[in-house]
């Protein structure tokens, strides 16, 4: 009896030492002012990467400063979380010409404003460094300006780079150059930076100097242990998860299934269809199972049928530097669901280097329906055999796109260690 009450108490000590040193952690990481486009509710992926990333952070020492469109209705200041939130609202605008007028009245007008309303809102919660996410054109604009006024670091992370916003907002050669040229001196004058990918981090190394670390959005690793055998009902089901932008790929595809009369390696093909469908450019056959707008959790669950994960990018040189540096985060749901990645753009595309490097699908640089069709075939066939996959797909779990990888880099962005971040 005396035993179990000495061990019982070595093991209270214990466990009060251990939070003791998780609060002393804590005491070290900085307040940080997150600056980022759109409400704290947004669901799509940039929200959920975004709430997955400040979980492991110290709820009592990070604040929340958000822009957010005029023309709808905005949401109060609130608690998020637990931890403090101020909104902004700006107008955008993404027609031809009144985008770029639009550009230039806010900073004209509004820019000094936003600017003093986050270095306000930043001192009240005496903040010690800013988190920019550079997610909107009028981030780029303000998120160095704010740290330089509030004398602190700036922490800067990158998901798209900013010809997304010249395509996306149809802004002037002359606005896209003015925001571009604030974009790569914010980077570099950047405490740390982090971007979406291998090859963004290896791009602005080169152009501009900058050391970045590699973040990508990824599920736990215990969402890839259960195996599957592929193609185990003799059929192919092909899925695709999330936005569909890359429509002229779409559109191959679906001519490609036609054009094999559905059968690929001797199977019946199954495709499916994951989130809200475009309302044009992309055409929805009646043989296309539609599952509509999923949890990511759900959207998981629903892919561990699937054999193949369809990945598309644009061929269109417009979209080029977008190709080259972005990386899709559906890759990361694909490989926890046991899925081969079909990546179905240019070579120069970004998932190319991480099939080079993780060997989980393969890669359709075509548009033409018989080498797209000869891809898919590879695929089915099962070439290098399910142990092969199964390791490239651990490895690239373990390596890029687990959780636990999130986290370890997440650590690393913030010059700190992962026990000191809030891990459960």
């Amino acid at each position: 009896m005396l035993f179990h009450l000495v061990l019982d108490g070595m093991a209270a000590a214990e466990t009060v030492a251990r939070v003791a040193r998780r609060e002393e952690s804590m005491m070290n990481l900085p307040k940080l002012l997150l600056l980022v486009n759109g409400p704290a509710s947004e669901s799509g992926i940039g929200g959920i990467f975004l709430n997955d990333l400040c979980s492991f952070y110290p709820s009592q020492k990070l604040c929340r400063f958000s822009t957010t469109l005029k023309k709808t209705p905005g949401p109060k200041a609130h608690l998020w979380d637990g931890r403090p939130v101020q909104y902004f609202p700006v107008t955008v605008s993404t027609l031809p010409i009144l985008s770029s007028i639009t550009d230039r009245i806010f900073q004209r007008t509004e820019e000094a404003q936003l600017i003093a309303e986050a270095v306000r809102f930043g001192r009240n919660n005496s903040v010690e460094a800013v988190w920019g996410v550079l997610n909107s054109s009028y981030m780029v604009r303000i998120a160095l300006a704010v740290a330089n006024a509030l004398n602190v670091p700036l922490y800067t992370t990158v998901w798209d780079p900013p010809d997304s916003f010249r395509i996306n907002m149809h802004l002037s050669r002359r606005r896209y150059d003015d925001i571009h040229g604030i974009f790569q001196q914010t980077l570099r004058k950047s405490t740390s930076v982090s971007v979406i990918g291998e090859s963004m981090a290896k791009q602005y190394a080169q152009e501009l100097g900058v050391c970045a670390t590699p973040i990508a959005h990824g599920y736990p690793t215990a969402a890839y242990l259960p195996g599957k055998t592929p193609f185990a009902d003799g059929k192919v089901k092909i899925g695709f998860a999330g936005s569909l932008y890359a429509k002229q790929e779409w559109r191959a595809l679906i001519r490609a299934l036609e054009f094999a009369k559905l059968s690929i390696a001797g199977r019946p093909v199954e495709l499916h269809f994951i989130g809200r469908c475009p309302f044009r450019g992309a055409p929805m056959p009646d043989y296309v199972i539609k599952h509509g707008v999923l949890s990511p959790d759900e959207t998981l669950n629903r892919l561990r049928g699937v054999d193949i994960g369809y990945l598309p990018y644009w061929f269109n040189r417009r979209h080029e530097n977008i190709a080259r540096l972005a990386f899709p985060s559906k890759s990361a749901v694909y490989l926890a669901a046991g899925c081969r990645i079909f990546y179905h753009g240019p070579q120069y595309g970004s998932p190319t280097a991480f099939l080079s490097k993780y060997q989980v699908g393969a890669a359709c640089h075509t548009l033409d329906l018989p080498g797209i069709v000869e891809t898919l075939e590879l695929l089915a066939q099962d070439a290098k055999g399910s142990s092969h996959y199964s390791d490239e797909r651990a490895r690239a779990c373990k390596e890029m796109i687990s959780r636990e990888a999130m986290i370890e880099h997440f650590a690393t962005f913030l010059r700190c260690s992962v026990s000191d971040l809030n891990i459960n």
